[in-house]
């Protein structure tokens, strides 16, 4: 209903109201496509903590520019089809040596996230 009021509702909502909607469990795979066209880090780097992200936005963002983004993306657990039991672990082992890890004071890092 809000589309039809307001069409261009995407291009108008606020980045952190954006960020907190890509975070939500229930968001619409065509919504998370269109965020990862978005310029903002903190908005690429809330696509890769929705678990629900799929991989052709993962594959997008494996290969954005910024080293957060590009690590996030590949941490993240639709990035490879066979993963190991124990995804949780593998994660906790990989970011300390990341980039993710020594740019903890940025906002929406996977580091931040995690308790490490």
């Amino acid at each position: 209903m809000l589309f039809l009021e307001n069409p261009n509702l995407l291009e108008d909502i606020s980045k952190s109201a954006l960020k907190s909607l890509i975070k939500r469990d229930v968001v619409p795979v065509s919504f998370l496509q269109w965020a990862a066209n978005q310029d903002d880090e903190g908005i690429l780097l809330a696509l890769t903590i929705n678990e629900q992200t799929p991989k052709s936005v993962l594959d997008k963002l494996a290969n954005h520019s910024s080293e957060s983004v590009k690590e996030a993306a590949k941490l993240h657990i639709n990035w490879r089809v066979e993963l190991e039991l124990n995804w949780q672990e593998m994660v906790y082992e990989a970011i300390p040596n990341s980039s993710l890890k020594r740019n903890e004071e940025k906002e929406g890092t996977l580091a931040s996230i995690l308790p490490i």
